[in-house]
């Protein structure tokens, strides 16, 4: 008896699995009802609504990023942190009149963002509040970016829509990325820049085919975006080696493939060249002022302590290790602005 429940019970439910497949072959082949062939307008029918669905989700994301930004953002953190303040007084300069290509208050600050900063200072006033709106906009944007980046890595696979949201939720709730989204610092614009040069890297990179039209704008928009990164943050100078590294990887992989691998040498090469092009100002003034191209990295490097002593330079970079480690999720900063 046992026996024969056991085969009825898997009669009922191979008829239902069959059932099953057969109502979402009719309903994804066919939206306007069963009994009826499927024909390109139903298609684009199917594909517009799952089009408007992926929007509507992607857009409350980021409403949700911007709504843990922006809750009580004028009272918490309290004060100014001295480098918000700075920048305060830098904005300050910029509304009067002054415009340089880079601030040199406060160890030296790359320009962008405090030019932003600026022109929201424009629109509601030279206020705290003003100097933090700017970060908490641009980590709402970066949710959005970082959707987007995600998409265009993983376009190839059939999971790329999942990885891009569950990446952009996380993001979104992520405590670091949210204590410097309601910083008003500029160190919250790398991730914004690197994720958007990366969409565009993926982008023109799945397009770099041996036959077919070459992605000349899509290369261009990286390289450009590329070269603005770097008036955000000092450590946005890695980024340009990253995106070097994994061109390069990406053209040794192809090395059998002569004509892919000289397309994808040439687009690795225009993104650097624009990318240098649009950094040029900044680096006409670096190479005017040296001190200033390393001054601050060099005061936050291992060496700076060591005097040259390489066993303390070792002892610091395992005490660095051990806070990044930790600060995951055991031990975090002790900063109360954090």
């Amino acid at each position: 008896m046992l026996g024969y429940q056991t085969s009825a019970d898997q009669r009922k439910w191979t008829c239902v699995v069959e059932c099953d497949r057969m109502i979402r072959s009719t309903t994804e082949a066919s939206p306007a009802g069963p009994g009826r062939r499927t024909t390109s307008k139903d298609k684009g029918i199917a594909l517009g609504k799952r089009f408007w669905r992926e929007v509507l989700v992607v857009l409350a994301l980021v409403a949700l990023a911007l709504a843990v930004r922006l809750c009580r953002l004028q009272e918490i953190p309290p004060g100014l942190y001295i480098d918000e303040a700075a920048n305060g007084m830098d904005v300050l300069d910029i509304l009067g009149g002054h415009h340089p290509i880079f601030f040199e208050r406060n160890n030296g600050r790359e320009p962008l963002f405090i030019y932003l900063q600026a022109l929201v200072a424009a629109l509601l006033g030279p206020t705290p509040f003003a100097l933090r709106l700017t970060a908490a906009l641009i980590g709402g944007a970066t949710v959005l970016a970082v959707y987007w980046m995600v998409r265009e890595a993983f376009a190839a696979t059939a999971d790329s829509l999942w990885l891009a949201l569950w990446t952009s939720l996380c993001l979104a709730l992520s405590y670091w990325h949210l204590t410097f989204s309601r910083m008003g610092l500029r160190a919250i614009m790398v991730p914004l820049i690197a994720c958007l040069t990366f969409a565009w890297f993926w982008r023109a990179w799945w397009r770099l085919k041996a036959e077919g039209p070459f992605p000349l704008t899509e290369l261009i928009l990286c390289g450009i975006t590329l070269g603005v990164g770097l008036y955000t943050y000092t450590s946005a100078r890695l980024v340009p080696i990253l995106v070097l590294v994994v061109g390069l990887v990406g053209v040794f992989q192809v090395r059998q493939d002569r004509a892919l691998r000289w397309r994808r040498m040439l687009a690795l090469v225009l993104i650097l060249a624009l990318a240098l092009i649009v950094v040029l100002p900044l680096g006409v003034y670096f190479a005017s002022h040296p001190g200033v191209f390393v001054g601050r990295a060099g005061q936050v490097s291992i060496l700076s302590d060591s005097a040259g002593d390489h066993s303390a330079a070792g002892d610091q970079h395992a005490i660095h290790v051990d806070q990044v480690v930790l600060g995951f999720g055991h031990r975090g900063s002790s900063s109360q602005h954090h």
